[in-house]
């Protein structure tokens, strides 16, 4: 079974604890209990900011640390609970300051404990400042569909070129 232990456990790519399925707002979604880091699977993150009014804060004060201190981040890449590849640091929303981890593979996102509440303060702090300036808002919005875009296109890329390869080994 992909991205799990010898007991069929999904482990978080932080602490290798691992992860317990929980329901927030009718989302199933993977968390550690020791570190308080969250997975989402592909699309869930999105879901669960259109559920409600401040829930990704919700739900950030839902999980909590068992009070062992978080591992701090290291340079190692960190593998993904879901098919074990490497996922890659990236910024959210390309201009914050908040750094979560995504696979490209299975499209699935890492947050670390405090995580969801930096972006839930990030967008608010991000919308006072385009209400003065909508175009920058469009301008912003555009440039995340076309990231989406080539995400997409390098995803399938990625399995063309796995394909291929299986393909000349015959």
């Amino acid at each position: 079974m992909h991205g799990t232990d010898d007991q069929g456990a999904r482990l978080c790519p932080n602490c290798r604890s691992p992860l317990k399925a929980e329901t927030f707002e009718g989302i199933e979604l993977d968390i550690c209990e020791t570190c308080a880091g969250i997975w989402f699977d592909m699309g869930e993150l999105r879901r669960l900011m259109g559920s409600e009014q401040h829930a990704l804060i919700k739900t950030e004060d839902r999980v909590k640390p068992s009070g062992k201190p978080p591992m701090e981040r290291s340079d190692a890449p960190r593998l993904c609970p879901c098919c074990r590849q490497p996922m890659e640091p990236y910024r959210y929303m390309h201009a914050s300051f908040i750094w979560l981890d995504g696979c490209q593979r299975c499209s699935g996102i890492w947050a670390d404990d405090g995580e969801l509440q930096l972006i839930e303060e990030w967008l608010l702090n991000r919308s006072q400042r385009v209400a003065a300036c909508p175009e920058d808002l469009a301008a912003l919005d555009a440039y995340a569909t076309e990231h989406q875009r080539l995400m997409d296109q390098k995803r399938a890329m990625v399995e063309v070129m796995k394909w291929w390869k299986m393909r000349v080994r015959m």
